[in-house]
């Protein structure tokens, strides 16, 4: 799981140390249960955004940066199509311990973020943060059948102000799938307070 967090962290410049390395280092044991399959069910761009989205997308310039929440698999697929199709440089922002009965993460999600390793590119100075949706909700569980393994994203997971400043990035994009997370809403109302610009659009 080393070489394919570095294959992750591969072509992040500045924002490498924003890769966090408990999903990989957590999944040593999972992996040997994973069937590694090619046909993996893959979501594409056109299945995720609208076209609005596309069009945020399609014209981001290299000192913006676009942050996606979207649920983990549909983030892994559009961080891998839009790597491939935009030339994005993906920053995944996953927090959580892999666990075979973990709340967060699936063996799909797990088997993804190995295999899309391999076929990333890293020809451009555009980055996009991508985040896991799943990462927490207000659902019960039981506790004797699942590990908590949600989380919370903070200041400290998530770039500061002060470094989309060095990266020498102007401006930063929210796009989430609706309600958006109090989490990242927290996040926004911290990015208003800089003078960096702010654009925020939701997918119902």
């Amino acid at each position: 799981m080393y070489e394919v967090y570095e294959n992750w962290r591969s072509g992040l410049g500045k924002f490498k140390w924003n890769l966090i390395s408990t999903p990989f280092a957590s999944s040593k044991h999972i992996v040997k249960e994973l069937i590694f399959d090619d046909d993996l069910k893959k979501k594409t761009v056109d299945d995720i955004v609208d076209d609005h989205s596309k069009d945020l997308i399609a014209n981001q310039k290299e000192d913006e940066i676009i942050i996606f929440d979207f649920e983990g698999e549909r983030s892994l697929d559009l961080a891998f199509n839009l790597n491939k199709e935009f030339m994005i440089n993906p920053i995944l922002i996953f927090a959580h311990i892999f666990h075979s009965n973990g709340i967060v993460g699936t063996k799909d999600m797990l088997n993804k973020l190995i295999k899309y390793s391999y076929g990333l590119k890293n020809e451009s100075s555009k980055y996009g943060i991508f985040l896991d949706y799943d990462r927490f909700s207000n659902k019960e569980y039981n506790p004797r059948e699942f590990f908590n393994n949600q989380y919370r994203l903070t200041e400290e997971e998530m770039p500061y102000i002060e470094d989309f400043i060095k990266a020498g990035i102007d401006k930063v994009t929210v796009i989430s799938q609706a309600p958006i997370k109090i989490d990242i809403k927290e996040y926004i109302d911290y990015i208003k307070s800089s003078e960096l610009k702010l654009e925020v659009h939701l997918i119902e």
